[in-house]
């Protein structure tokens, strides 16, 4: 019989990594990634301006998988729009109206995505197909999205 010899140990060293070192790891990587390879997302017309200021942005990492390389990158920003969505409204309604909230956000998300960077992609392969993934830093605008949010809100009650 295996005796468990971490005792108190094992629950600290778990919790001391996952609510410490892994989130401090993941800033420094994620900070190293974008300042070698940001690369600005496709201008588009009426877009919040790029130098936002940090309150009014947020950034999402989100993956999305599609049959070409461009569908898995349009994606994982609907994933990235999404989850920042989901973060922004209470959860119950979240809940209740996320789907319909996000179906109108997703009829007006110009501006929304400020920046877009990949940091990590690849295929797959199923069933005789080939797939292709994406994982993607997203920058989001944080009070526009807030805003578009509301009048969804009010087009779905």
């Amino acid at each position: 019989m295996a005796v468990n010899s971490s005792g108190c140990l094992g629950p600290f060293l778990t919790t001391l990594f996952t609510t410490v070192l892994a989130p401090v790891l993941v800033s420094i990587l994620t900070t190293e990634v974008k300042s070698h390879n940001d690369r600005p997302a496709a201008p588009e017309p009426g877009s919040a301006p790029a130098q936002a200021t940090l309150a009014e942005r947020t950034e999402v990492i989100a993956q999305g998988v599609g049959w070409t390389p461009d569908e898995a990158v349009q994606d994982a920003v609907r994933n990235a729009l999404r989850s920042a969505s989901a973060a922004l409204v209470d959860p119950s309604t979240w809940t209740r109206q996320g789907t319909a909230l996000f179906d109108v956000l997703l009829r007006n998300s110009q501006g929304l995505v400020l920046r877009c960077q990949e940091v990590r992609s690849g295929t797959a392969w199923h069933q005789g197909r080939q797939y292709h993934h994406r994982t993607l830093a997203v920058e989001v605008a944080r009070r526009l999205l807030a805003d578009r949010l509301r009048t969804a809100a009010q087009a779905v009650q």
